[in-house]
């Protein structure tokens, strides 16, 4: 029974190493969706990381006084913030991010509802950000495009509270 129960043990800390990576190639290190050099999670670009608040949707200013929509991204790729009207959370694919795509997950969203303005903007908002998008970053504002089109322009919550 004793070898029994050692082989038991044996045979489950050999199916950990082989099921964590624990037991990889020579090679294979960091390579992995989500990896960075240090072995562990992937970080988003360091422009990303933080609030942004939209300030331009489709090539139009947003409305002075509203509600703009905003969007936080984290160091580990989370991704929340407002429509406008309602709060959403979602991930972003790590991997498109550093080929500086933005493609998020499926967004949570809460269900309220606005004035049709408003509920106008959340509705292209989230059709935007539902779509691999290029973006250009450079700490004050940040650029979502597709081909030519600029389609969302946010402003740092930092470059904001500074003007």
């Amino acid at each position: 029974m004793r070898a029994l129960g050692r082989a038991a043990w044996i045979g489950l800390v050999i199916t950990c190493l082989v099921g964590c990576g624990g037991a990889g190639t020579e090679g294979e290190a960091g390579t992995g969706a989500g990896d960075d050099a240090a072995g562990g999670e992937a970080a988003a670009p360091a422009e990303l990381v933080g609030s942004w608040t939209l300030v331009q949707l489709d090539g139009a200013d947003l409305a002075a006084g509203g509600d703009a929509p905003t969007m936080m991204f984290g160091h580990d790729g989370t991704v929340a913030g407002t429509t406008g009207i309602n709060r959403y959370s979602t991930t972003a694919d790590m991997d498109l991010l550093a080929e500086g795509i933005l493609a998020l997950g499926p967004a949570v969203t809460t269900r309220r509802a606005g004035e049709p303005e408003a509920m106008e903007v959340e509705r292209k908002f989230l059709e935007h950000l539902a779509n691999p998008l290029s973006f250009e970053a450079d700490g004050v504002n940040l650029r979502l495009t597709s081909g030519d089109a600029s389609l969302l322009v946010f402003e740092s919550a930092a470059a904001r509270d500074a003007g």
